[in-house]
């Protein structure tokens, strides 16, 4: 899941919805 998380480039890197989230995953 890890290297999908990498793989998927959103649009806005800075969105702390998306930090959220990987965070979430980790």
């Amino acid at each position: 899941m890890m290297a999908a998380e990498q793989s998927y480039t959103p649009p806005f890197p800075n969105d702390p919805t998306l930090l959220g989230s990987l965070l979430r995953n980790l």
